[in-house]
C-alpha cells in the first residue's frame, strides 16, 4: 500500500505515544537490579525475571543486566527462567542487588530443534537438519525471509530472481532435483505452504531446514526438494514486553555499466558505414558530443524504511504475542516501488492441567510497482542498447524516440509508460490447535489451518508517439484477478517414555489438505488515459480478446508415523513412513509409500572418549529415505483438457468461437520419487567453542516427469511421462568458532561450504531438450543425459582472424572453412571436422551450476559496541548475456559497452582480440557462441553493521530494558568479472522466454536483470 506523508506522520505519532507513555507510569516502588550470567560467567541476555505470584517482570539486556519493580508485594520472590536452563526462585530478603548464575538444564538445553510434527533433542538428531538463529534473519533489511537465508546454511543455495523490490527468491536445497518444480516445501507453525512471502523476518522465532530424506520423508510426496520449518514468535509468561525496531536508508545501484558516449558511438558507426553513415554521425564527431548516458538517466536514488513493533507477555493461563510491521522501498528505477504491511497475533491458553490450545492469525498486504524489461521495450535492456545520440526529450520537453537505434524504444519513457499499472496481493493465514496431555507419556494434538488470499493486477498501456516506428495508436487495458484458499487439518498423537537407559518416542497421525485456485482475465482497447475511468466497461473488446479464466483444485490425504529410539544417549535410531494419496493422479497411481530410517552414534558418550575434555561432542550419523514431488505436475494432467478461444469456420460465415484439445494426457502419470543417502558428522571441541558439521549425500530422482516428443503432424502438446532420472552428489561443511576475553570482548566466526554436482542420468527416448530461447539468438541451454541440467550449448571460438593469411590457412581438404571471413572476424571451431560451421558444431560451453558456494559470518562485541558482517559467494558459475547480440555488434544501431570500443580489432590495431564492427557482417560474428558466456563467480559483502547499546545506568533512568542504535550497509562490495549488471542471476522469466514452458531450464540466462541495490541505513532496537 502506498502510505501518504500525512498517514505516515499519524502512524509515527501513535508509535511515539505507545513508546513514551510507559515513562509516565513508572511507579515509585521498590526496585531490585543485578546481572544474570551463564555457566561460564558471561552475561546472559533474554532471561525472564518475574515477581512470583504477579505479572510484574523484566528481561535481561544484551549484557545480562536487569532492573525490576517489586511493587507492593510482601516477602517477594524472584523467578529466573530461560530456555535451556533450570528455573530458579530466589527470595529478595530486602536486597537491592541480586546477581544470579543460571544452571544449565541438560534436558531443556537440547529440546530446541524443531522437526516435522514435533521436536527432538539436538543430540538425538540423526538426519541432516540445520538451524538459523532469529537474529541472523534481521541482520539484513529485507521483507523476504528467503533473502535472509542466503549464504547462511551449507547445501542451501539462495538466488535473487531480480533486484526489483518485492521480487522472489530461488531456493534450492541440495541442488536442482528435477527439470520441473524444485522449490522446497515451507511449513509455518505446522501449515504446509508453497512460499513464505507473507512473513516478516521480525516475526520468526526459529527456522530449521530439513535437507536429507530421513528428515523430510515424514512429509512424503512433498519432501523431495527439502523442507523449511518456520516457527513464529509466541508469548511468554511475565509482564508485557514491547519491542520496536526501525530503520531507514538510501539505495543506489552497486554497478552501472560503462557504455560508449556519443562520440565513441559515432566513431564506431563511421567505422562500420563510412560515407553511408547517417549525417548525425558526422555532426556528433564534429561536436565531440558526450550525448546521453542512459543508465544514469534511468537509475535513481531509492529510499527504504522498515518498522516492526511487537508486544509479548501473559501469565500461567494466557500467553500472547502481537506484532505488526511495515516495509517500504521505492526502488532504484522509477515506478518499481514496493510496500508490505503485516500484522500477526499468537495466543496460547491453558484450559486445564491437561489441555492447552492456541490461536494465531496473520495478515499480509503488499503492493508493488510494474517493471518492463522485455528485449526491445524494456528499461534496462533499452538503457543498454539505446543510442547515446538521442536525448530523452526534445527541446520542448516532449518524449522522443531513439534516433539511430530504431528497434529500441526510449528506455526512460518505457518505465513511464507503465506508471498506471499496478499489482497488489493480500494473504490471511489462520491457525487453531488443541493439545491434550492424556497421560504423562501420551499426548494428542489437533490443528486446523486456513490460508486465504487473492491478488489483482492491472496493466494499462496508453497511446503514445515518439516517432513513426515507435508509437502506440490504440490504448489497452488488461485486468486479472485471482483468489485461492487452502485448508489443512492435522491430527497426531505422541508417545514418549524413558525406561532406564532406553528412550522411546512414537508418533502417529493423519493429515488432510485441500487447495483451490481460480483466476479471470479481461482485456479491452481504447481505454481513456484517466485512472478513474480505466475499467473494462469503458473500453472496446476485440473479438479475438474474449474474457479468460480458469480454476484448479487438488487434495491430499496422508497417514504418517515416526519412531525414535536411543540407548543411553549413545545409539540412536529414527524411522518414519508416510502414505499419501493425491487427487493429481488417477486411483491406480494415487497412493504412494515413503519410508526412511537413520542411525546415529554419539561417540562422545562412550567411556573411551567421555573423559577427553577437549572433545565436547562427536556424533556419526547416516540415513536413507524416499520422498516424493507431487508439485512437479499440475492438476488434471492425467485427463484430456480443452482450451477455449479456438475458432471454427463454417462455410463463408464468420469463424465461430469454440474449444479444442491442445495437449495429450497420460492416465498412468504419478509423482516423482527422490531417494537419498546421507552420511554426516557433528563435532564440538573446547566446550563447543569450535564446532564442525560435515555431510556427504547422494540424491537420485526417479520417475522424473518429462514431455515425450510426438510426431510433428500431431498438433497437440507432448504428454508428461515418468521416464527421467537425475542425480545430485555433494559435500557440505559448516565450521564455527567463538572466543573472547572475559566479558568485555567476544567474537564468533562461521563458515559454510557446499559443493554439489548435478547430472541428468536418463531422459528415456526424449532427445536433448533445448531451452532459454531469446529472439534472434535462439536457444541458449541444453539438457541431455550425461551432463548437468540446462548447460549452455553453442559454437566454440578460437579467437579472431588477425590477418588474411590466417583466414586463408583455415581450410578443410583445400576449401576455406569460413569463406566469408575477413581479418577481425570471429574464428569458429569446426568441431565435427566437416569443413562447415553450422549447428552441428555446437558443444558444451559451461553452465550456471556453480563449482561451489559459500558463506562467511562474523560478529564481535566489545562492552556496549557490537559488529556484524556477512559475506556470500559463488564460484565456477557461468552466465549467458544474450544482449551481446545487440551491444557487441551494433547491427541495428545499438550502443556498445566501452570495453568493446577499446578492444575491437581494426586495421590500425590488429593486436586487439575483440571482433571487428561490420555493417554487413558476412561472417555472422553474432552467432551464439562461447563469446556470450561469461564467468559469473562473485564474492559479495552482503551486510556490515555496527551497533551501540545504551549502558544499564541510562536505561534505568529512561525506564527501558534495551536501546540499541546501529548503522549498516547492505551489498556494500561485490567482486566479480561479470560484465553485466549483476552476476546473481535467476531464471529467465521475461517475455523473451515465453516459449520456454520450464523456467528451470533457463537458469543463468541474463536479460539485463534488475541489479541488487547498495543500501546505507541507520536504525534503532528498543525494548521496554
Amino acid at each position: 500500500m502506498k502510505m501518504k506523508l500525512q498517514t505516515l506522520q499519524q502512524l509515527m505519532a501513535v508509535l511515539a505515544f505507545i513508546l513514551l507513555a510507559p515513562l509516565s507510569l513508572i511507579a515509585q516502588e521498590r526496585f531490585v537490579s543485578g546481572t544474570v550470567t551463564d555457566e561460564t560467567g558471561q552475561g546472559l541476555p533474554g532471561v525472564n525475571i518475574l515477581v512470583n505470584g504477579t505479572t510484574q517482570g523484566s528481561i535481561t539486556d544484551f549484557n545480562g543486566s536487569y532492573r525490576i519493580n517489586l511493587g507492593t508485594v510482601e516477602n517477594p520472590e524472584l523467578v529466573f527462567s530461560f530456555i535451556g536452563y533450570e528455573t530458579m526462585r530466589i527470595s529478595v530478603n530486602g536486597q537491592s542487588t541480586i546477581n544470579h548464575q543460571m544452571v544449565p538444564d541438560a534436558d531443556q538445553l537440547e529440546e530446541v530443534v524443531v522437526v516435522g510434527y514435533g521436536v527432538q533433542k539436538k543430540s538425538d538428531i540423526t538426519g541432516s537438519v540445520a538451524s538459523i538463529k532469529p537474529e541472523a534473519l534481521t541482520q539484513i533489511s529485507t521483507p523476504s525471509v528467503g533473502q535472509a537465508l542466503q549464504g547462511r546454511i551449507s547445501g542451501v543455495q539462495v538466488t535473487s530472481q531480480s533486484g526489483k523490490p518485492g521480487s522472489g527468491m530461488r531456493i534450492r536445497i541440495r541442488g536442482i532435483g528435477t527439470i520441473n518444480n524444485s522449490d522446497p516445501l515451507y511449513v509455518v507453525d505446522g501449515f504446509p505452504t508453497a512460499n513464505i512471502d507473507f512473513l516478516s523476518p521480525a516475526d520468526i522465532e526459529s527456522i530449521e531446514v530439513l535437507k536429507d530424506a530421513s528428515a523430510t520423508a515424514i512429509y512424503g510426496s512433498r519432501g523431495a526438494n527439502g523442507v523449511v520449518l518456520v516457527t513464529t514468535k509466541k508469548g511468554k509468561s511475565g509482564k508485557a514486553v514491547f519491542n520496536f525496531t526501525a530503520s531507514a536508508g538510501v539505495q543506489t545501484p552497486w554497478n552501472i555499466m560503462e557504455m560508449a558516449d556519443a562520440t565513441q558511438y559515432a566513431t564506431i558507426q563511421k567505422e562500420m558505414h563510412g560515407d553511408a553513415a547517417d549525417p548525425m554521425v558526422d555532426y556528433v564527431l564534429e561536436q565531440q558530443a558526450k550525448g546521453t548516458d542512459w543508465f544514469r538517466e534511468v537509475f535513481k536514488q531509492g529510499y527504504q524504511q522498515d518498522y516492526a513493533l511487537s508486544v509479548t507477555g501473559g501469565n500461567e493461563n494466557v500467553k500472547y504475542a502481537v506484532s505488526g510491521s511495515y516495509f517500504d522501498q521505492t526502488g532504484i528505477l522509477e515506478n518499481t516501488d514496493y510496500s508490505r504491511f503485516t500484522v500477526r497475533n499468537n495466543l496460547e491458553f491453558k484450559m486445564s492441567d491437561k489441555v492447552t490450545s492456541g490461536l494465531s492469525v496473520a495478515l499480509a498486504m503488499e503492493d508493488r510497482g510494474p517493471f518492463r524489461n522485455d528485449q526491445y521495450g524494456g528499461v534496462l535492456t533499452g538503457a543498454m542498447m539505446a543510442d547515446p545520440v538521442t536525448a530523452p526529450k526534445d527541446v520542448d520537453g516532449n518524449w522522443q524516440g531513439t534516433y539511430l537505434a530504431n528497434s529500441i524504444n526510449n528506455p526512460l519513457y518505457m518505465q513511464e509508460d507503465v506508471r498506471q499499472s499496478e499489482y497488489n496481493k493480500n494473504n490471511l493465514l489462520g491457525n487453531v490447535w488443541l493439545n491434550y496431555q492424556i497421560l504423562p507419556s501420551i499426548s494428542f494434538k489437533s490443528q486446523f489451518t486456513a490460508n486465504l488470499g487473492g491478488d489483482y493486477s492491472k496493466s494499462y498501456s496508453p497511446v503514445y508517439y515518439l516517432k513513426p516506428t515507435q508509437q502506440r495508436e490504440v490504448s489497452s487495458l488488461s485486468e486479472q484477478r485471482s483468489d485461492f484458499h487452502g485448508y489443512t487439518w492435522s491430527n497426531f498423537a505422541n508417545f514418549n517414555k524413558e525406561i532406564g537407559d532406553h528412550n522411546i518416542g512414537l508418533m502417529v497421525g493423519t493429515e488432510a489438505q485441500s487447495g483451490y485456485y481460480a483466476w479471470t482475465r479481461v482485456a479491452v482497447t481504447d481505454v481513456p488515459n484517466d485512472s478513474s475511468l480505466q475499467f473494462p466497461s469503458t473500453g472496446k473488446q476485440p473479438s479475438e480478446n474474449l474474457p479468460q479464466g480458469g480454476a484448479e483444485e487438488s487434495t491430499l490425504l496422508s497417514f504418517l508415523s515416526r519412531a525414535n529410539y536411543s540407548y543411553a544417549g549413545k545409539y540412536l535410531l529414527t524411522a518414519s513412513v508416510r502414505y499419501d494419496g493425491s487427487s493429481k493422479f488417477l486411483p491406480e497411481s494415487r497412493w504412494g509409500l515413503f519410508p526412511s530410517f537413520s542411525l546415529g552414534w554419539n561417540v562422545k558418550e562412550e567411556s573411551f572418549l567421555n573423559s577427553v575434555d577437549q572433545i565436547t561432542q562427536l556424533k556419526l550419523r547416516g540415513g536413507w529415505g524416499q520422498v516424493g514431488n507431487q508439485d512437479a505436475v499440475a492438476p488434471y494432467k492425467y485427463a484430456v483438457t480443452l482450451t477455449n478461444e479456438q475458432k471454427y469456420p463454417f462455410g463463408n460465415q464468420t469463424p465461430v468461437q469454440g474449444v479444442a484439445q491442445t495437449e495429450l494426457s497420460n492416465p498412468e502419470l504419478k509423482w516423482e520419487t527422490t531417494e537419498m543417502t546421507n552420511i554426516g558428522l557433528d563435532a564440538g571441541f573446547f566446550e563447543d567453542r569450535l564446532t564442525l558439521t560435515a555431510d556427504y549425500f547422494i540424491k537420485n530422482t526417479k520417475d522424473m516427469i518429462v514431455a515425450v516428443p510426438v510426431p510433428e503432424f500431431v498438433s497437440y502438446q507432448a504428454p508428461p511421462v515418468n521416464i527421467g532420472t537425475m542425480q545430485n552428489r555433494g559435500i557440505e561443511l559448516s565450521l564455527n568458532f567463538r572466543g573472547g576475553l572475559e566479558r568485555k570482548f567476544q567474537y564468533e566466526v562461521g563458515v559454510n561450504f557446499s559443493k554439489i554436482t548435478n547430472e541428468v542420468m536418463d531422459l528415456g527416448d526424449t532427445p536433448a531438450i533445448e531451452a532459454g530461447n531469446v529472439n534472434k539468438v535462439g536457444n541458449t541451454t541444453r539438457t541431455e543425459e550425461g551432463y548437468e541440467i540446462a548447460y549452455f550449448y553453442g559454437l566454440k571460438t578460437d579467437g579472431i582472424f588477425n590477418s588474411q593469411e590466417e583466414v586463408n590457412s583455415y581450410v578443410k581438404d583445400g576449401n576455406l572453412i569460413q569463406p566469408k571471413a575477413q581479418p577481425g572476424d570471429v574464428k569458429f571451431v569446426d568441431l565435427n571436422n566437416d569443413g562447415v560451421i553450422d549447428g552441428n558444431d555446437r558443444t558444451y560451453l559451461g553452465s550456471a551450476t556453480p563449482d561451489f558456494f559459500y558463506g562467511i559470518n562474523a560478529s564481535a562485541s566489545y562492552e556496549n559496541f557490537d559488529f556484524q558482517m556477512f559475506i556470500s559467494g559463488v564460484q565456477g558459475a557461468e552466465a549467458v548475456n544474450p544482449l551481446r547480440y545487440h551491444i557487441d555488434y551494433s547491427l541495428e544501431g545499438e550502443n556498445m559497452p566501452l570495453y568493446r570500443v577499446e578492444n575491437h580489432w581494426t586495421e590500425a590495431n590488429p593486436e586487439r582480440n575483440g571482433p571487428r564492427f561490420s555493417a554487413d557482417n558476412p561472417n555472422q560474428n553474432e552467432r551464439y557462441s562461447d563469446l556470450y558466456v561469461e564467468d559469473a563467480s562473485y564474492i559479495r559483502l552482503k551486510t556490515v553493521q555496527l551497533g551501540y547499546t545504551l549502558p544499564a545506568s541510562l536505561k534505568e533512568k529512561m525506564g527501558i530494558s534495551k536501546l540499541r542504535i546501529f548503522v549498516a550497509a547492505d551489498n556494500l562490495l561485490t567482486f566479480t568479472n561479470y560484465t553485466g549488471l549483476d552476476p546473481e542471476i535467476g531464471e529467465l522469466v521475461q517475455s523473451a522466454s515465453s516459449s520456454d514452458p520450464i523456467p528451470t531450464l533457463t537458469y543463468g540466462v541474463d536479460m539485463a536483470s534488475y541489479p541488487q541495490a547498495r543500501t546505507f541505513r541507520a536504525g534503532i532496537n528498543l525494548s521496554f
